[in-house]
């Protein structure tokens, strides 16, 4: 009898389930796709690593055209690569949800931009993105330049021993930039500071990947049973603290940055970064209070004194107008030259948790803070260091193209050894025409999901709210109708006089919730590739068609990033 009513329970829930997604049912049934078996729809197609997601995509909107339906487990998905369709769902109000898939990064990110839900989202980005004006960034570029340096230090030892992987160095690069940038602190990766950090940033990535694409691991409480599970919780303890060099917090407003010669390593938990960093904030605010104080009483001294001093005034204002007509000439210069070439501006220099703290005050919470700034190290750092290994690899596979920039080079730089400043990286048109190329080849974000509040009506189709919408940016980025021979490199494509659909090239996203990192990420990635490029001539055995790929999260290569360093020697214009 009891088994009796256990069946007709799960039969009547069933139906119930059935039900409710009756409609959801009937609108998937007039978009192509795969025929579902019960319960795990089509998961049965995403069998297999990581190297082979990208594969049975392209296999599924090949066979069915875009766009293309398919259910993984109880879960509806669309996949488009239409620019039409992408642009529909990118810059609908409904699609703004993150795909559910993505709570799988809230242990390690918590809730910054890149997976919070609409609503923390709305309010922080609103908050975050000034601090991403193009002054501010100019302002790191001298950062950018000298942990570059460091890097093309490092990667003397590799000169005469054949083909390694650029990977390792580019990540440690971009990581001791971006925490330097974001926090104010020394990590020293690439002095091997972090090396637990590093491993457990990387393991993380592929834990997730892998979990993401196989159903069974969805359920919280099947994962973390799982040995997978278990060295998730692990490396999670590695990946939310930093070895750093610290200082004393003080109450001196010019001791902003954390530098070496300040204190010891210390291993602090990032929210530990964020309450010194408010610390300091409030310290420096108190004694600017103080100052402000302290000019108000000289400005009361001054005025018992104005009417004595009004007669000689009147006799010096002739002289005093011609001098601050040269001042004002000086300092439209000074101003010029500010804008043009943003230094490093040592002590005083603001990072990112700087700017967001004089942005928000108090209405972002340590653990909100905590959770940005997470975001920007994890995702950027991934994301620039993976990008940059890209340009790397294919201008070493591209060698015309690969002194075709390093002519540019010679142009801007000459002879000098000097770092590159932000009006340098202006000028590196050519430089920036073979990035954007390689983002269209290999788009680190390869897809993106979005979960539909509401319906979303796409060229031939309507798609439900309650599913979820796959961006396929790779498949889009070869489509021969929008890049015509879409597996040659030609950085020519991306020339102004070149025009196409607007959300036919989208390597960050696109839309409101699109990456507010770019324009970070195109300095970093110019400037890094340039600088190596000034040093060395870079070659690989690799040829294009040899490049394999895999979704770690992000499209990594499957055989890393080998290239070969030759010195560029005097002849060919050492920097």
């Amino acid at each position: 009898m009891a088994l009796l009513l256990l069946i007709f329970f799960l039969l009547l829930g069933y139906a119930h389930f059935r039900f409710r997604r009756r409609r959801m049912e009937a609108l998937a049934a007039k978009i192509a796709g795969p025929p579902a078996w019960p319960i795990i729809g089509n998961a049965f197609e995403f069998l297999g690593s990581t190297h082979d997601v990208l594969s049975a995509i392209s296999r599924l909107l090949r066979r069915y055209q875009t766009p293309t339906a398919f259910w993984f487990g109880p879960r509806l998905y669309v996949a488009v690569s239409r620019p039409a369709d992408i642009e529909a769902v990118l810059t609908s109000p409904h699609a703004l949800e993150k795909d559910p898939v993505y709570r799988f990064l809230e242990p390690w990110l918590g809730h910054g931009l890149f997976t919070a839900p609409v609503s923390t989202w709305r309010v922080n980005r609103r908050l975050i993105m000034p601090t991403f004006n193009p002054r501010n960034l100019e302002r790191f570029v001298d950062v950018f330049s000298a942990q570059t340096q460091i890097m093309v230090h490092k990667l003397a030892k590799e000169v005469g021993r054949g083909a390694f992987d650029v990977f390792r160095y580019v990540n440690l690069c971009s990581l001791d930039t971006i925490c330097e940038t974001a926090m104010g602190l020394g990590v020293r990766a690439q002095d091997d500071n972090n090396s637990d950090y590093v491993r457990s940033a990387e393991r993380l990535s592929q834990i997730v990947a892998v979990r993401i694409f196989k159903a069974w691991l969805h359920p919280d409480w099947v994962f973390n049973l799982t040995s997978l599970g278990r060295d998730h919780a692990r490396e999670l303890r590695y990946a939310n603290h930093m070895t750093a060099t610290v200082s004393v917090p003080s109450s001196n407003p010019t001791r902003h940055r954390e530098r070496p010669e300040d204190g010891a390593n210390c291993v602090l938990s990032l929210l530990q970064v964020v309450q010194r960093r408010r610390l300091e904030h409030s310290l420096r605010s108190d004694d600017d209070d103080d100052d402000d104080d302290d000019d108000d009483d000289d400005d009361d001294d001054d005025d018992d004194d104005d009417d004595d001093d009004d007669d000689d005034d009147d006799d010096d204002d002739d002289d005093d107008d011609d001098d601050d007509d040269d001042d004002d000439d000086d300092d439209d210069d000074d101003d010029d030259d500010d804008d043009d070439d943003v230094k490093d501006g040592g002590a005083s220099q603001k990072v990112f948790l700087d700017l967001l703290l004089e942005q928000t005050g108090t209405r972002m919470s340590d653990q909100q803070l905590k959770d940005e700034t997470t975001t920007m190290i994890v995702a950027g750092n991934d994301t620039t260091a993976t990008m940059t290994s890209f340009a790397l690899l294919v201008l070493a596979i591209q060698r015309a193209e690969q002194d075709k920039v390093y002519e540019e080079l010679r142009r801007i730089f000459g002879d000098s050894k000097r770092a590159a400043t932000s009006r340098d990286l202006r000028e590196m048109q050519y430089l920036e025409l073979c990035i954007k190329e390689t983002m269209r080849m290999f788009p680190v974000a390869p897809l993106i999901g979005r979960r539909l509040t509401a319906d979303v009506q796409l060229e031939d189709a309507v798609v439900p709210a309650g599913s979820s919408v796959v961006v396929c940016i790779q498949h889009l980025h070869m489509d021969p109708e929008f890049f015509p021979d879409p597996h040659k490199f030609i950085p020519e494509r991306f020339l102004p006089d070149n025009k196409r659909h607007p959300f036919s090239y989208v390597p960050f996203s696109a839309g409101p919730r699109n990456c507010v990192g770019l324009r970070y990420a195109m300095l970093l990635m110019k400037t890094m590739v340039s600088t190596v490029l000034r040093h060395y001539e870079i070659s690989t055995p690799l040829k294009m068609a040899d490049v394999q790929l895999k979704v770690d999260i992000l499209l990594k290569s499957v055989r890393g990033y080998p290239v070969v360093l030759e010195p560029r020697t005097a002849r060919n214009g050492c920097s």
